[in-house]
């Protein structure tokens, strides 16, 4: 496929066409995902999971709306990081995929990356942004008295 092809003469912005196939698309391959048996699902998780992380890193908040609408699960963790949606997007400074998670009822701001690290941390190391760590720090915190757990740092 032609990249160039698929840019605005103009605007340099993707064709809404191009934006509009892509979302059929992933409407289709989420209700594979939300009708797949137990065998199948892993498979189809696993492959939606990095499409669903790459959206929360670049900031697509609108991809990332039509995955929360589809059922995807907002604290799903990369295999291999550990990473949850919430993670990237903090740590990639990401705020508008920071404000669409912050809206789904279900995010879980406890998750722990493979390191160890919480989302708040994440956007302090990598994403550079002390405002959303503190942000998130709080609703971390929140989270944490109401579980009554403690986030207490890892050794």
């Amino acid at each position: 496929m032609d990249v160039g092809s698929e840019i605005g003469p103009v605007t340099g912005s993707p064709r809404p066409d191009f934006i509009t196939a892509y979302h059929d698309t992933l409407r289709a391959e989420l209700a594979r995902l939300a009708s797949a048996d137990a065998q199948t699902r892993p498979q189809y998780l696993q492959a939606l999971g990095e499409e669903w992380l790459e959206a929360s890193r670049r900031g697509v908040a609108t991809t990332l709306q039509l995955f929360v609408d589809g059922g995807m699960d907002v604290n799903y963790q990369d295999p291999r990081t550990g990473q949850s949606a919430l993670h990237a997007a903090a740590g990639s400074g990401a705020r508008q995929s920071v404000r669409t998670l912050l809206r789904t009822v279900h995010c879980d701001f406890l998750v722990r990356d493979s390191a160890g690290r919480l989302p708040s941390e994440c956007a302090y190391l990598f994403g550079h942004d002390v405002a959303l760590a503190r942000l998130l720090g709080n609703k971390e915190r929140k989270q944490a008295a109401e579980l009554v757990v403690s986030i207490a740092r890892r050794p």
